[in-house]
């Protein structure tokens, strides 16, 4: 994200640039840039964002306000958060969990 925002100024900005090019000297393989420029094509922003209303979310991203403070000084932050509820909450101490929903056997062990 730090090399899109020194080149760009904003994500919105990087968005705008988005090619097979910047993907690849990002270090992007280039069968996920491919499938990135693709589902780039086929993105309705619209529509996504109606199905994130529908289901009570908000999508925010690190250039947002409200941003938590607590995320943006990790090492590396994420770039978006799906929200719902109280982001005030994540200003007092917390505990996170992080998983996967396709756990390798190596995770199981």
């Amino acid at each position: 994200m730090d090399a899109l925002l020194s080149k760009f100024s904003s994500l919105e900005r990087a968005f705008e640039h988005i090619d097979l090019d910047l993907l690849q000297s990002l270090g992007c393989r280039e069968d996920t840039a491919m499938a990135t420029m693709n589902r780039l094509e086929e993105f309705d922003a619209d529509g996504y964002l109606q199905a994130l209303k529908k289901r009570k979310l908000e999508l925010i991203s690190i250039e947002d306000p409200i941003y938590p403070s607590s995320l943006k000084n990790l090492p590396d932050p994420p770039i978006f958060l799906y929200v719902r509820g109280d982001l005030k909450l994540l200003d007092q101490p917390c505990i996170a969990l992080v998983g996967t929903r396709a756990m390798s056997p190596y995770g199981k062990r």
